[in-house]
């Protein structure tokens, strides 16, 4: 019997969680079925070394990189006739990723984006048989923020489309269940990780008190995510006289900004990085004071977590359901809001409690190990196996 296939659907390949995590579950689901890749939306980001990160044994596809498409693209820019060629441009590609998917017999599109949900709609009508599972990581409460009714317009159009649901956050359900949508076609799983590779112990377990302590934070280099913050927290840390050093790691709008602005032996900015876990395990505290208004699970919150390194990370979207591990927290929550910036002096103050009480640390990293173990990837392996594939009857 052959296996079921599936496509696995970005927008385009953004250094961003929900476009890892899309790569990671595609790098295990190989193992259970036929899995293809695509990037919907090519011009949309310029740097694809996320794909570095995706099996080369993987098909890729990327229908705006057709040369039909490249051609009309060209046009658009060299003659300016925008709304004529755009028209041309969106039936092209309707028909090419038509095509594509009937070539392959493809039998589930599992979309991690938004921009793409309106053509995989119009594709189910022309393949009746084929499954739309669509995942949510906060492009719609994005899009809330931004433009109401644009929002308001593509839930309201999405949900007839969609057959199942996977969602992190009761935030996101509730915009999707307010719109008419049949919860009971809805599953909540959590963005699952393995660990690429074999690491040694990390030598901070058995931390030395008068080492530095080594903050870091993962993340799309956007306002949003609250790099500026956690520098100035940096550099309060610093004039109190405390020993503590900071890496950034990613990449964004406000890198080279912020790269320009704020120098210092101790803070170091890497951009980009293949080896990340490199980072993360000589780590002693993550950091994400994060104030993004599609934020729900970060990915960089579990991958801290897998390495036993505790979490002081904004109060949004799942974040607390993150960290908790019974009635206790695997890190510090910021109070704040989506939209509303962490206040650097609160950020630098919990981070102190750290630096003071060693005991505080220690006992933070064992509770995050624990909550690690709701992320493993088996679990959500296995269901994201059972709701791809689910019978629609």
């Amino acid at each position: 019997m052959s296996k079921p296939k599936v496509v696995i659907s970005v927008d385009s390949l953004h250094d961003g969680g929900a476009e890892m995590f899309a790569i990671r579950l595609a790098n295990q689901l190989v193992n259970i079925c036929e899995v293809y890749f695509m990037e919907f939306e090519a011009g949309a980001s310029q740097e694809k070394k996320l794909l570095q990160k995706l099996k080369p044994s993987i098909p890729f596809f990327s229908p705006d990189k057709h040369w039909l498409l490249v051609s009309i693209l060209f046009l658009q820019k060299q003659i300016g006739l925008s709304k004529i060629l755009s028209k041309l441009f969106f039936r092209l590609k309707l028909i090419l990723i038509f095509r594509y998917l009937r070539k392959h017999k493809i039998h589930v599109i599992n979309s991690h984006a938004i921009k793409q949900n309106y053509t995989f709609g119009l594709l189910k009508s022309k393949l009746t048989s084929l499954k739309f599972v669509l995942t949510l990581h906060g492009h719609y409460e994005l899009l809330k923020a931004e433009n109401l009714a644009l929002y308001k317009a593509s839930v309201l159009q999405d949900v007839n489309y969609v057959d199942e649901l996977i969602y992190l956050s009761d935030e996101q359900l509730n915009n999707f269940k307010l719109a008419g949508f049949d919860t009971q076609k809805a599953t909540r799983i959590l963005n699952g990780f393995e660990i690429e590779k074999c690491f040694s112990t990390p030598s901070n377990l058995n931390k030395n008190f008068n080492a530095p302590l080594s903050l870091m934070i993962h993340s799309r280099a956007i306002p949003e995510k609250g790099w500026k913050e956690a520098i100035e927290a940096f550099f309060i840390l610093k004039k109190k006289g405390y020993n503590v050093k900071l890496t950034l790691v990613g990449t964004g709008e406000q890198y080279g900004i912020l790269k320009e602005l704020y120098s210092h032996p101790d803070l170091l900015f890497v951009g980009f990085s293949n080896d990340v876990f490199e980072y993360i395990q000589s780590a002693d505290i993550g950091l994400l004071p994060t104030y993004f208004y599609g934020e729900s699970l970060p990915n960089s919150i579990v991958e801290y977590l897998s390495f036993g390194i505790p979490v002081i990370a904004s109060n949004i979207g799942a974040i607390a359901q993150m960290l908790k591990v019974n009635d206790e927290l695997a890190g510090d929550l910021i109070e704040t809001s989506k939209g509303t910036p962490v206040k650097s002096e609160l950020l630098s103050s919990i981070i102190e409690k750290y630096i003071i009480n060693q005991e505080y640390l220690f006992s933070k990293r064992k509770l995050a190990f624990l909550a690690f173990e709701k992320f493993k990837m088996s679990s959500c392996v296995d269901a994201y196996n059972s709701a791809l594939f689910k019978s629609n009857v």
